[in-house]
């Protein structure tokens, strides 16, 4: 028996540069009876509310890249506030010192936490030169270095940011 289907519409060929495919979820909302997983395509409070209220029958959300993209996505999606520049700090640097520890390599880790950047960074205003910094670095002194220069500029509060009250319990 399935106790719950994850669908994840998208297909290989898309990779992540085509949008997900909707109408191949709604199809699946539609026919399948049982207990429904959305995972794609979710980056604000405001795309999981619409999810939501596009297909009442989905129990849970995947938000992998929208948590990438902003750590504090479930919290802003029940009606919290974004994160802070701190939590993100925070976050930041427990990721960065666990890759550490678990690596036992700097380039290892570095290289791992790259791929954390291309998504954070689009919460920084004025991100690009730190951000290109970011990805040149091939030791740890020249990322720590970078990483001080993202964390110095202001934080993004645009549409990313608005709040919003979408029950997600």
């Amino acid at each position: 028996p399935i106790s719950l289907l994850i669908v994840h519409p998208r297909v290989r060929k898309d990779f992540y540069r085509e949008p997900v495919r909707r109408n191949e979820f709604a199809r699946a909302h539609q026919d399948y009876p049982g207990p429904l997983c959305y995972n794609g395509g979710l980056f604000t409070p405001e795309d999981c509310g619409e999810l939501l209220r596009d297909f009442p029958r989905v129990q849970s959300l995947m938000l992998g890249q929208g948590l990438l993209r902003n750590p504090a996505l479930i919290r802003q999606a029940r009606g919290g506030p974004p994160p802070t520049a701190e939590e993100l700090r925070a976050f930041h640097d427990e990721l960065y010192n666990s890759y550490l520890e678990a690596f036992h390599s700097g380039r290892n880790t570095i290289f791992h936490m790259k791929e954390l950047w291309s998504y954070l960074s689009r919460l920084f205003e004025d991100s690009a030169r730190p951000l290109k910094k970011i990805r040149k670095a091939d030791r740890s002194a020249p990322y720590e270095a970078a990483v001080e220069e993202m964390f110095a500029r202001p934080l993004r509060r645009d549409a990313l940011w608005e709040e919003s009250n979408i029950d997600l319990s």
